[in-house]
Parts: structure tokens; C-alpha cells; sequence
């Protein structure tokens, strides 16, 4: 137990002892994934030698080329954006870990972590222009946690690895009847696989949930986790009836973002009842496709978490960036190009639909 109180700079965690329940399946998972590439890896070379070494020389190249694709959007610069940087790194400093490396803004709502050698945030425009300083304090807690249990390392490698198998079934099952016998073996493998690391990337979120609330306690981390959530989903509902909106007509706004939030999107009441309905079910449960537990789960095990800082920023997140609506433009451009869309510009930004 963590005694709540601000030693050298930096906040020490008042929380409840994570369940050793989570941290065994964590493990468990952990392990058994990394026992199911050395089996297959074992039958192949038993089987076929010359196969085992087309699979490895295959994953090797899968791994190097996620390695070397970058995320669209953004990279700030410290010069021209202190604010965020210092935002960002008193987190950092709080939790005695070293400075973020760079921080990318990214044309979604997704707010996470990357990199191996360099530490990198990523934080989606979208959620940035509606979360307060307080949410967003709370959220990156929970982001570093994960740099924290090196989840940037293990479980990015084990994604990467599930990407890779991917690829290699797609690339052999084209060739000869040999080759679809082989991929229909990779693909009943991949299937095992993928819902051992997605079971063991969910219990990583409920270890990064617990580290956040014990440093900005559990009921304001729910709080901001059950706000990001929400807003989320209803930004990406209304975010895509825009966008077919534009396209019907052959264009594309000048910033999708500003149009998002003063376009109304009507929906008929149907329409309305499968959208809330939609949203309710994310929250109550989860799928065994999925990367992040239900937020109901989530919310209930952190409630009762106590934390050590009781004070928390003011103010709204786009203040601390120098011109926040020439990067809302920026990003509306590298998401159209991203699509490979090339739409005429229309300056009125909040039609009806």
C-alpha cells in the first residue's frame, strides 16, 4: 500500500493492492501466447524445415515493416507548443518517469501510447477539443501506466505478431493446393492466438485503470474515462453521417471538426434507438474481439480506489496549443488524403442532415 503524499516532485499512489486474480491472468496470458509461437514455430520445422524458415524470414519482414509505418497526423513542436508539452510531462514527472519524446496529433479520438526507443503520445483532435484539462489529466495517467508495464513493448510485439500471421495467410493461401492447407492451419492457429492476446491486452487495461485511479483516485478517473467514451461514440456517429453527407455531394469541408460541432444530425427515432441501444451494450459488455473491457467493468473495480492528488487543472485542452483550429484544418486534410480522397473544398462547414 502506497501512502498518499507528494515526495521529490512527484505523487505516490494511495490505492488498493491490484487483485493478484488480474495480475495472474495477466501472466497466464502472457505466457501462453509466447508457448503457442513456439509451438507452431516447432511443428513447422518438424514438418518442413525450408517451411519454418519461409515463415520466419515472413515474420521477420511482417514485424520490420509495421516498425517502419508511422501514424497519420501531426508532430508537434516543443518550441511552438510548450503548454501541452509541460501538461504532458508533469504527468510524467508525477509518476518518476522520463519525458514523453514527442507528442503526435492524430485526425480521430483515439488517445494512446507508441514507441519502443522513443516514447510517443498520441492524442486524437477530436477528443482533445471537447475534454476538459481535469479528464484529460486523468486519462494520461492511465497511458503512462501502460508505458509503465512496458505495455508499448510486449503487447505492441504481440499485436504486430497477429498482424504479421494475418498477412502470411493471406500471401500463402494463394498459392497451390499445399499452400491453402497451409493457411488454412495458420488460420485456425491465428484464431487461438488472437483471443489470447486480446484476453491478455484487456487485463493490461484493467492494470493501467488501477495505477491511474490510485494516482487521481477512482471515481474522478470513471469520471473522465465514462465522459471520453461517450463522447466518442457520438462524435464518430455524427462524424460519419457528415462525411456522407459531403461525399454525396462531391466535397469536403475545410474542418471536419469545427462542422461537427455546429452541423445538427437529425435521426429518426429508429435510427436513434439502435444508436443508443448500440452505445449501451458497448458499455455492459465486451466482445471476445476486443482490445479494452466493457467501460461498466472498468468503472465498477476503480470506484472505490482512493488517490494521492486531490488537486486537478482547470481550463479546456485546446487553450494549450498555439493555433488549434489551423491544426483542426491540417488534420481534415491528412485524413481526406489518407483515404485517397481528392474532393473539392467547400467553405460552409455545418450543413444539416
Amino acid at each position: 500500500m502506497y501512502k498518499g503524499k507528494k515526495k521529490h516532485g512527484s505523487y505516490e499512489p494511495i490505492s488498493r493492492a491490484v487483485p493478484l486474480e488480474l495480475q495472474t491472468k495477466s501472466l497466464a496470458s502472457f505466457v501462453i501466447a509466447f508457448i503457442l509461437l513456439g509451438l507452431l514455430f516447432y511443428i513447422s520445422y518438424y514438418i518442413w524445415d525450408i517451411l519454418f524458415y519461409i515463415l520466419l524470414s515472413m515474420f521477420i519482414a511482417g514485424l520490420a515493416f509495421q516498425s517502419l509505418s508511422k501514424p497519420n497526423g501531426k508532430v508537434l513542436s516543443k518550441s511552438k507548443d510548450p503548454a501541452i508539452f509541460e501538461f504532458v510531462n508533469g504527468v510524467a514527472a508525477n509518476m518518476k518517469m522520463r519525458n514523453i519524446d514527442k507528442i503526435i496529433l492524430t485526425p480521430d479520438t483515439n488517445i494512446g501510447i507508441i514507441g519502443i526507443f522513443e516514447h510517443k503520445l498520441l492524442l486524437g483532435i477530436a477528443a482533445i477539443d471537447a475534454l476538459p484539462k481535469e479528464y484529460l489529466y486523468a486519462i494520461l495517467f492511465h497511458e503512462f501506466a501502460h508505458f509503465k508495464g512496458w505495455d508499448n513493448i510486449i503487447g505492441s510485439l504481440l499485436i504486430r505478431i497477429n498482424l504479421s500471421l494475418k498477412a502470411i495467410i493471406a500471401i500463402v493461401s494463394r498459392l497451390t493446393i499445399i499452400g491453402l492447407i497451409i493457411g488454412l492451419f495458420l488460420a485456425v492457429f491465428n484464431a487461438i492466438y488472437s483471443l489470447i492476446i486480446l484476453f491478455y491486452s484487456r487485463q493490461r487495461e484493467f492494470l493501467a485503470d488501477y495505477i491511474a485511479a490510485g494516482f487521481v483516485g477512482g471515481k474522478s478517473f470513471g469520471r473522465a474515462l465514462e465522459y471520453y467514451s461517450k463522447f466518442s461514440n457520438e462524435f464518430n456517429i455524427k462524424a460519419n453521417a457528415i462525411l456522407n453527407y459531403y461525399f454525396s455531394q462531391k466535397l469536403a469541408p475545410n474542418n471536419i471538426y469545427e462542422t461537427a460541432r455546429k452541423s445538427r444530425v437529425n435521426f429518426d427515432d429508429d435510427t436513434k434507438k439502435r444508436i443508443d441501444e448500440s452505445i449501451r451494450k458497448s458499455n455492459e459488455r465486451t466482445s471476445l474481439l476486443s482490445t479494452h473491457p466493457a467501460l461498466k467493468s472498468r468503472l465498477e473495480r476503480i470506484a472505490l480506489v482512493q488517490g494521492a492528488i486531490m488537486q486537478f487543472p482547470e481550463g479546456t485542452c485546446r487553450d494549450m496549443f498555439s493555433d488549434f483550429e489551423a491544426y483542426e484544418e491540417e488534420l481534415t486534410r491528412i485524413n481526406y488524403n489518407s483515404m485517397s480522397i481528392k474532393l473539392k473544398q467547400k467553405n460552409e462547414t455545418h450543413p444539416k442532415t
